[in-house]
């Protein structure tokens, strides 16, 4: 009988995680989104970066 009643207490911890993600989902999704604007407006800073892994290690 305590395994309905720790099922009801977890309902609502599991809505409040669903909204803690969702929130940081959303907001995450609004930074890379400024990101994006800022680095277009830069006139692409990204491309004049060596493609990964091409390094001058020499290995």
């Amino acid at each position: 009988m305590t395994e309905k009643t720790d099922s009801s207490e977890q309902a609502p911890l599991k809505d409040s995680r669903q909204e803690r993600l969702k929130n940081a989902l959303r907001e995450n999704l609004k930074r890379r989104k400024q990101q994006t604007r800022e680095r277009s407006r830069t006139g692409d800073a990204a491309d004049e970066r060596p493609p990964p892994g091409a390094d001058d290690s020499g290995a």
